[in-house]
């Protein structure tokens, strides 16, 4: 990964910048799917929370002198 971060997608020299179209696409090749997968990933865990009704608030136990515990 310290590899493939470290390769020069967009380059300055002599004051112009050069892109390097083949570096840029496997980047967003690499990067865009496993975003998405973790927005699919939050979506459904968020989605699967709100249907059985866990929820943090609702593991609360009342201890001695009304303390409350997680």
């Amino acid at each position: 990964m310290k590899t493939f971060m470290s390769t020069n997608i967009v380059s300055y020299e002599n004051g112009n910048s050069n892109i390097e179209t083949g570096g840029l696409k496997t980047y967003l090749a690499i990067t865009l799917p496993l975003t998405a997968l973790t927005f699919l990933a939050w979506y459904v865990i968020y989605r699967y929370a709100r249907e059985t009704g866990f929820s943090r608030s609702r593991d609360r136990h009342e201890g001695e002198n009304g303390q409350q515990f997680v």
